[in-house]
């Protein structure tokens, strides 16, 4: 299943001048990481004041399983390489991790290795998978297929000529999570989605110093009162 994302649309220019600090800053190559071992999950929660209950959306965010563009080191943003044997692996792991934890709901990008390994996690659930195209990486444009060396041969600057800004990319998400969690308000949902869309809503909701999301990690954000906040609780 696939719903389209009113705010998805082609990449545009790319003017931020921030944007030749995200080699070393919020992105990163999709470098190969260990598997699915500092998910922290806890209960659906709730929220209390005083007499009143308002219920809170709980959302985990899974980065998908390793590619051969993570263990080359290679930037994959809307590029659509799939899971590699050691990938499909780690989902098993992060299905068995979340064996116990129910939801009401699970959403995937739309490219093959999130949506794959939403597939993998999402079946003994027997709960369907939902592919959204708001949910994809962040496009980084002529990066798009090259190492950390080969960008900084060909682009020496570290700026992108093309591709999305990160505030162009952080809206882009941002829209679809809050679309979904309205759409499933009080729930327990599952996101697959990529460790550049993972670090863009953690910091956008936290304070929690950037560090690096290793594929098949979660983390866990909670949806109050039209925001997206850390975990309440």
């Amino acid at each position: 299943m696939e719903v389209p994302d009113p705010l998805f649309s082609a990449s545009g220019s790319d003017d931020d001048s921030a944007l030749g600090q995200q080699l070393a800053g919020d992105l990163v190559p999709d470098a190969a990481r260990r598997a699915c071992d500092d998910a922290h999950l806890v209960p659906e929660a709730e929220f209390h004041c005083g007499a009143t209950l308002a219920s809170v959306t709980t959302i985990l965010l899974a980065r998908h399983g390793e590619t051969d563009w993570n263990r080359e080191g290679r930037w994959q943003g809307w590029a659509d390489p799939p899971l590699n044997e050691t990938g499909r692996a780690q989902a098993r792991e992060l299905a068995a991790q979340l064996g116990s934890t129910p939801f009401d709901a699970v959403y995937s990008s739309d490219l093959r290795r999130a949506h794959e390994t939403a597939l993998i996690v999402a079946e003994p659930h027997g709960v369907p998978v939902v592919a959204d195209p708001g949910l994809r990486e962040v496009d980084v444009g002529s990066w798009s297929g090259l190492t950390r060396a080969e960008v900084d041969e060909r682009f020496p600057d570290r700026e992108r000529p093309d591709g999305e800004t990160r505030g162009e990319h952080l809206a882009r998400v941002l829209h679809a999570v809050k679309r979904i969690a309205r759409a499933n308000a009080g729930g327990r949902i599952l996101i697959v989605s990529h460790g550049g869309t993972m670090r863009a809503l953690r910091a956008h909701a936290t304070d929690e110093p950037a560090h690096p999301i290793d594929n098949c990690d979660v983390i866990e954000l909670h949806f109050r009162d039209d925001r997206l906040t850390a975990r309440i609780g």
